[in-house]
């Protein structure tokens, strides 16, 4: 019998807050480190995999982000607001479809918006099974719900089931 495990990593419990700016204004915000000595994780396939960033200026996106052990699955990223309560609100933007790489893999948006000081929520969904860094040293609240990949994320955040996980490397780049 198989078994299919969805999870949904989402920092509720640590916020990742940014301080990282470059020479050239480019702004990074979350968890940008490629843990490998931590050990990957595995996701499977249609597995939404979230956490929360506070991004501390305005700057304009220029890319979601993500680390990735192995090349090769699809990927689609996502940017959510936060309500008052620190869940997903409502989707800012959603990226095309990218092909993963080893390592830091810069996902380029259609088109350059503001994101203004706040706490936000970066996902991520993959057409096939992914291994992405992450660090099992750390454990934030995590939260686990099926996507199918290609489908947007519900306008109301579907159903879910909480429990602590590892932090993920997920990020955003933007200029200041």
């Amino acid at each position: 019998m198989q078994k299919i495990i969805y999870v949904l990593i989402a920092a509720a419990a640590l916020v990742f807050s940014c301080s990282n700016f470059d020479d050239h204004g480019t702004y990074t915000c979350g968890h940008a480190e490629l843990f490998t000595s931590e050990g990957p994780q595995p996701y499977v396939a249609n597995c939404l995999v979230g956490q929360r960033v506070t991004v501390e200026i305005t700057i304009m996106l220029t890319n979601l982000c993500i680390n990735a052990v192995d090349p090769g699955p699809k990927v689609i990223m996502y940017l959510w607001s936060c309500d008052d309560y620190g869940d997903p609100k409502d989707e800012i933007m959603t990226t095309p479809i990218a092909l993963l790489a080893e390592g830091e893999k810069d996902v380029d948006i259609m088109y350059s918006l503001p994101v203004y000081p706040g706490t936000y929520w970066l996902f991520a969904t993959f057409g096939s099974d992914a291994t992405l860094a992450n660090d099992n040293a750390t454990n934030c609240k995590t939260i686990t719900s099926p996507l199918k990949f290609g489908m947007r994320i519900p306008f109301l955040f579907p159903e879910h089931i909480t429990f602590n996980g590892p932090h993920i490397a997920l990020y955003l780049k933007g200029t200041y």
